[in-house]
């Protein structure tokens, strides 16, 4: 994710805490995290889980393709992990 922190900073959201893409995309092409689970409460209420958190990890860099990830974002795994370990509890 790419939230302001530090690189390898775990981050819990629930779902008023996700942001929404702004300005709003024109197209599926630009769709977030918040707008794409608005699609499936839309299309499959009854499919799509009701409770939403989002686990992330903030990046280093995004504009790199190919690149290995950062050594502090690679610590933050297993992190991340047991977080999501412990919200599906």
């Amino acid at each position: 994710v790419q939230l302001g922190a530090a690189a390898g900073t775990v981050h819990i959201l629930d779902w008023q805490s996700i942001p929404a893409r702004q300005p709003r995309p024109v197209s599926g092409h630009g769709i977030g995290v918040r707008e794409a689970i608005e699609v499936g409460w839309r299309l499959y209420p009854e499919r799509t889980p009701q409770r939403i958190f989002l686990v992330g990890i903030e990046g280093a860099c995004f504009d790199q393709l190919g690149q290995a990830i950062s050594e502090p974002v690679a610590a933050a795994i297993p992190v991340a992990v047991r977080e999501i370990l412990l919200l599906l509890r």
